[in-house]
């Protein structure tokens, strides 16, 4: 049994360039991360209540709508990793091993998290378990208002879809045409396609040349149904055929293949040479008919519904065999709406039911009363299939037929081909979730904007969701949204794309794996799952900015790296940020010994956001400054807010250090102005905040300027030393300094320069050696002091340090070497760790917005 280490840090990003080139990014930081980072997804946030429960069900308030829970039905969908194996995502128990008598346990077995997560400690293990440990399960509010009722659900499969029947009249109105290339090639006409297939029944698709692309039409959906007549057949006017299509003669309205247990869903015939006279085709909506003899004569659609028509073929040494009604509903729809038709005459046998009774003569009514519909031309669309045109249609829906043809006048020759329904669902739902999400997601422009396959960030998975601590059960969840930011920095540094602002692989794929949550750790099994994902996923590259303090190369996590890395994959990661620890402090999976461990260097210069205003003097003319804010700029609501300042000695050491003596509200609409020195930031703004100040300005006590922390309720930032002294001297000697903030500031980047540490290994970058005299890291890159993407709603870009973006930095660059020279990953690196790399510094002038959570 593999006991768990827990993993530090956060947030997992991947990268594919050419193939797939994937990277992970959770990471460590030097900078302090608060934990109460509950943003995601808060405009769309589904409120949980508890109202009541009893032996055998919970009663919730989801979005003030009442819902009941079985008992018996949570447990068996608990979704944590005990439940759910992590890599096949496959049920790890029986639905019968559940006790009857299973239910939470009492007075604390039951609670709301965060108004939004349903937590149950349950009262008794599962039947075949033999220890008796509790069992802890986790329910999102998002989770059980998909599974609250049965439309819900329909909706989260997309299986809501309605069918749009229709007649000659109709269908011609519709340009059901689409082009070869754009069906195999463009995702976005592939599912109009898809669309129009599910709500018509058919489409054509238009200049398919080539004997054999009728194959690549069918594998674009899923994989080619072989049957007797082969992987492909041809339909041609052939001697002795073994079936009626392979003549020139009438083939009446039918459809395929009934005599099977399970008849192909969609069928495909392309057209090779037509040039005969006559031969046209036409269809029929059968669900339309279906729905007309419904509503016209209801007994007359139970009878088909119900009445067992035999189909077989019996010729060239085969007997097939089928019995199955006319008409056949979907019990377990909303709408009971119609899953099939089976109507093929030609293929139809003797029938197998008692005829005496009057049962027979009813469905022979019936059943010509469906005939004189289908066969009605009003019904159906007719037409010459052009040479390198092929129809695509639901076998299972729509009707087809042929008319006859002088085989003597020319050539005609179709190439069929079938594959599942299954298949055609399957790809219907991918593309549908794709382009059409249910959960609409706005993402950081920079970093394309979206996730699914049209977007930069295409793939990924969120192993344990927001509330997973490296201590509980995650719970999963297709989106692997960023709730911290170190994620979205780190995708920043490998692809960010903007005309102001790019990352070291601009070009670069995005994919996310993330296995922490919005705090704390993670467990080794969850990252051991999403290495393996990205693995199998084909990965070229993958490097993780997580870790934990370890010296030996046995630890699990770096052996399974170091086996991805000897099957041919580069994996950089990060070094750890225990440089202060001194020799000897190495840190897995960084120790791996086939992984590329990354240090970190400080950048030349220092980029800060800055942030502009205007000051006047005694009411005077407006003067522009600059500041630089700790996390937004100042509102403009205090324009006309007047400077204060609690000591006017510029060389002061410890300015509000100290807890001061005043009412709660004498400084609630001032400016305060400190000096910085001695005391933290968040120690000043806490004695100032007893007087009531919420806006305070610090001016600098050295040549180095930072942004300073500032906590909710406040807004803070910094200038210049010079100019704090001005003001100081303008306040002492009575002027009054009055503050304008512009509503629309625009917020820039300042390049300061780094004459200090900038260029030198950074003072938190780990060393080695390990406990078994390996040598980390191998290389190290820009680390110290990056500008990168942030959430939207937390300031869209941020300066942040550690071996985390020196990481992402050696997988981008190794990225667009294997791009642009096609050699192997590992060719890179080699050659990057006998080499020196510039810090490069991107100036950045943006509208500063607040948005939406984004990755």
């Amino acid at each position: 049994m593999l006991i768990p280490r827990i993993i530090r840090l956060l947030n997992n990003f991947s990268i594919r360039q050419k193939q797939y080139s994937i990277q992970f990014s959770s990471l460590y930081r030097q900078i302090n991360i608060e934990n109460s980072f509950n943003n995601i997804h808060k405009n769309n946030q589904i409120q949980l209540e508890l109202k009541s429960v009893n032996d055998t069900h919970v009663t919730l308030i989801i979005n003030n709508k009442e819902y009941k829970y079985d008992w018996i039905f949570l447990r068996d969908s608990c979704q944590c990793h005990q439940c759910i194996d992590l890599s096949t995502k496959q049920k790890l128990y029986n639905t019968t091993d559940i006790p009857l008598t299973i239910s939470p346990q009492q007075q604390t077995g039951i609670k709301i998290l965060n108004n939004n997560i349903l937590e149950i400690y349950w009262n008794q293990s599962l039947l075949n378990e033999t220890n008796s440990h509790i069992h802890h399960s986790l329910y999102s509010s998002t989770w059980l208002q998909t599974y609250s009722t049965l439309k819900n659900i329909t909706r989260s499969r997309y299986n809501d879809r309605p069918f749009i029947n229709w007649n000659r009249k109709h269908i011609q109105q519709i340009n059901l045409h689409i082009q070869c290339n754009d069906y195999l090639y463009s995702d976005q006409k592939f599912y109009t396609a898809l669309k129009y297939l599910h709500d018509y029944g058919l489409i054509f698709i238009d200049n398919v040349q080539g004997e054999f692309t009728v194959e690549r039409l069918v594998e674009r959906i899923g994989e080619i149904r072989h049957t007797f007549y082969g992987k492909t057949w041809d339909v041609r006017n052939i001697q002795q055929a073994i079936n009626v299509a392979y003549t020139s003669q009438r083939l009446g309205l039918h459809m395929d293949l009934l005599y099977f247990e399970a008849p192909p869903g969609l069928q495909f015939l392309h057209s090779l040479v037509n040039n005969v006279n006559g031969g046209a085709s036409y269809y029929v909506d059968a669900f339309r008919a279906a729905e007309i003899l419904r509503q016209n004569d209801p007994e007359a659609f139970e009878i088909l519904c119900s009445y067992p028509v035999t189909f077989h073929y019996r010729n060239a040494g085969r007997h097939y065999h089928f019995t199955r009604p006319t008409i056949v509903l979907n019990r377990y729809s909303l709408d009971n709406h119609i899953d099939h038709i089976n109507y093929s005459p030609p293929f139809q046998a003797p029938f197998e039911s008692d005829t005496s009774k009057s049962e027979f003569r009813k469905f022979i009514r019936a059943f010509q009363y469906f005939r004189d519909l289908i066969e009605d031309q009003n019904n159906q669309l007719e037409l010459i299939l052009e040479k390198d045109q092929c129809v695509i249609f639901q076998n299972r829906r729509i009707l087809h037929a042929r008319r006859e043809f002088d085989p003597l006048s020319g050539e005609r020759w179709l190439k069929g081909c079938y594959t599942d329904l299954d298949n055609f669902k399957d790809r219907l739902r991918i593309f549908q979730e794709k382009f059409e999400p249910i959960l609409a997601l706005e993402l950081h422009p920079a970093l394309g904007g979206g996730f699914g396959l049209d977007y930069k960030i295409q793939f990924g998975y969120d192993f344990v969701g927001d509330n997973y601590t490296g201590y509980n059960f995650g719970i999963p969840d297709p989106y692997p949204l960023d709730c911290n930011g170190h994620g979205t920095h780190v995708s920043g540094i490998i692809g960010a794309n903007t005309p102001v602002f790019t990352g070291v692989a601009p070009n670069a794929t995005l994919g996310m794996y993330r296995v922490f949550g919005c705090s704390g750790g993670a467990a080794n099994d969850v990252i051991i799952a999403a290495f393996s994902a990205a693995y199998v996923a084909g990965a070229q590259i993958i490097t993780a900015s997580l870790g934990d303090a370890s010296g030996w190369t046995e630890d699990p996590l770096a052996v399974l790296v170091s086996r991805i890395a000897r099957a041919g994959v580069s994996c950089t990661l990060a070094a750890g940020n225990e440089g202060d620890a001194g020799l000897f402090f190495a840190s897995t999976p960084a120790i791996s010994i086939d992984a590329i461990a990354v240090g970190s260097v400080d950048s030349i210069t220092i980029p800060r956001a800055v942030s502009h205003g205007y000051f006047a003097i005694n009411s005077g003319l407006n003067t522009t400054f600059q500041y630089f804010p700790a996390n937004n700029p100042y509102p403009t609501n205090i324009s006309g807010y007047s400077l204060y300042a609690l000591d006017f000695n510029t060389s002061s050491p410890a300015d509000a250090c100290t807890e001061l003596r005043c009412n709660t509200s004498s400084l609630s609409e001032k400016i305060v102005l400190i000096r910085r020195g001695t005391c933290t930031f968040l120690r000043k703004i806490a004695n100032v905040q007893k007087c009531g100040a919420q806006y305070i300005i610090f001016y600098n006590n050295e040549n180095l300027i930072v942004n300073p922390q500032s906590p909710n309720g406040v807004v803070s930032a910094m200038v210049s030393a010079e100019l704090g002294n001005q003001w100081i001297i303008h306040l002492k000697e009575e002027r009054t300094v009055t503050f304008y903030f512009p509503a629309n500031s625009t917020t820039t980047i300042l390049d300061i320069s780094n004459n200090i540490t900038g260029g030198t290994m950074s003072k938190f970058s780990s060393w080695s050696p390990t406990n078994e005299l390996y040598v980390k890291p191998e290389v190290s890159a820009p680390g110290g002091n990056i500008l990168s993407t942030y959430p939207t709603d937390m300031g869209a870009y941020a300066v942040l340090s550690g071996t985390s973006m020196a990481t992402p930095y050696i997988a981008a660059d190794d990225s667009v070497h294997v791009k642009y020279t096609e050699s192997a990953p590992s060719t890179t690196i080699d050659m990057a760790s006998n080499s020196t790399l510039s810090v490069p510094c991107v100036r950045l002038t943006k509208k500063k917005k607040r948005r939406k959570q984004s990755n």
